[in-house]
């Protein structure tokens, strides 16, 4: 699977892979890892900094206090990650698993 969001959310133009297209970006998960594909959108973001707190290694906040996909190693559990959507105030965070695309 690749990175994802599955509790309601808004997916948006966006980027694969650290880019960014229409306000948002898309990161993937380690393949066959249970890992949901993730899409967010920094333009909805309001910059609480949730998402980073429940899932360090896939989200950070960028330099205007957004979220964006974390550049390094995601080591975080698929279960961390539903957290961080779930617990999003503006649902700025989208899964969803591979097979979904």
């Amino acid at each position: 699977m690749t990175g994802g969001t599955t509790g309601g959310g808004t997916t948006g133009g966006g980027t694969t892979g650290g880019g960014t297209t229409g306000g948002g970006t898309t990161g993937g998960g380690a393949a066959g890892g249970g890992r949901p594909e993730v899409a967010v959108t920094p333009r909805t973001c309001v910059g609480t900094g949730v998402c980073a707190f429940y899932a360090p290694a896939t989200f950070e906040l960028d330099e205007r206090g957004r979220v964006r996909i974390a550049t390094g190693p995601g080591e975080d559990s698929a279960e961390d990650i539903g957290n961080a959507a779930e617990a999003c105030p503006t649902q700025s965070i989208t899964l969803s698993s591979t097979g979904e695309r």
